[in-house]
């Protein structure tokens, strides 16, 4: 089974963006800040909506853009996928 996206679960957001201004300027700095939580929870067996719960709400009260509903639950999707991926490769 190959991998769901080229690049690594780190490169991610680059096929799926968490956020809205994926590729521009500054943008990987402002992934990293979030992307411990979501590490989190998808460590900690979250499903699709509380990743995107957990997605949405940094959107709209950190970074006070509009609500990208669909964008989260996509980027969620995505992150899923390879945390899948990841647990069927493990010993």
């Amino acid at each position: 089974m190959g991998a769901p996206a080229e690049g690594g679960l780190g490169q991610a957001h680059r096929r799926a963006p968490l956020f809205g201004g994926a590729g521009a300027p500054g943008a990987r700095d402002e992934y990293d800040s979030y992307l411990p939580q979501v590490f989190k929870l998808l460590r900690g067996g979250a499903q699709g909506d509380e990743i995107a719960g957990y997605l949405v709400r940094v959107e709209t009260e950190s970074m006070g853009m509009a609500t990208g509903c669909t964008r989260a639950q996509n980027a969620a999707t995505v992150l899923l996928e390879w945390r899948d991926w990841i647990a069927s490769r493990a010993p």
